[in-house]
């Protein structure tokens, strides 16, 4: 009876563990000050892709987005210096 019950505060636990892990993150991402230079990389980062106006927009708008996720994801210097 006692097994049972562990077995399922560990699961739980395990999976908070999970989600805290995935969402953790990108709520860093949206929560703090945006930065512009990299500590741990010494450059400048991708600065935030403006809103797409025309058709040709709408297709740069995806490259500058994706730089700026990858540049801004949350706990990035972090891991980076760990490196």
């Amino acid at each position: 009876m006692f097994l049972p019950l562990v077995q399922k505060i560990t699961d739980l636990l395990l999976i908070a563990l999970f989600f805290a892990l995935i969402f953790v993150p990108p709520l860093k991402m949206l929560v703090t000050r945006e930065n512009l230079w990299s500590q741990a990389e010494k450059r400048t980062l991708a600065p935030a892709p403006s809103i797409p106006r025309s058709l040709n927009d709408i297709i740069s708008f995806s490259s500058s987005a994706n730089d700026y996720l990858e540049d801004h994801f949350g706990y990035r210097d972090f891991y980076i210096y760990r490196y």
